[in-house]
Parts: structure tokens; C-alpha cells; sequence
């Protein structure tokens, strides 16, 4: 079942609405918000394309620790 989430973009300072669906845990879907009160239904497209920094096979889940002799001399 999809849900329908309000909430907004942190990229930049102007903190665009958005409206997130997601399924299952994953976002589907994000569209600007209309009733944002800022915003009014726009927003640029590093806040609707968030989704791949989500999806990404790059992305750190959990915080790493330096091993001893790991890093950079």
C-alpha cells in the first residue's frame, strides 16, 4: 500500500514543499508539493531527483570507523 508523505527539500535555502510517496518502505515517487505555503507547488530538480541519492549503491548506511594503518598516510 502507498503512503503519501509531506515534507521538504534540505538541499538548499529554499526549502522547497514535497510530496514523497513511497511503497513498502522505498519512495516511488516525488512530486512538488501544491499546498506547500513557501513554495506553492514548485520545486527544482535536485529536490525532485533525491530519490537516486536514496536508491544509491554509493550510499553510507551506518557510520564508518578507521581501522589502525587504514586511511591515508
Amino acid at each position: 500500500m502507498s503512503e503519501i508523505h509531506h515534507t521538504f527539500c534540505r538541499i538548499c535555502e529554499a526549502l522547497c514543499g514535497l510530496e514523497v510517496e513511497t511503497e513498502n518502505g522505498s519512495i516511488t515517487a516525488i512530486r512538488p508539493d501544491a499546498e506547500h505555503v513557501s513554495t506553492g507547488g514548485f520545486a527544482c530538480v535536485k529536490g525532485l531527483k533525491q530519490y537516486k541519492l536514496y536508491d544509491s549503491p554509493d550510499r553510507l548506511m551506518h557510520p564508518l570507523r578507521r581501522q589502525d594503518g587504514d586511511g591515508p598516510d
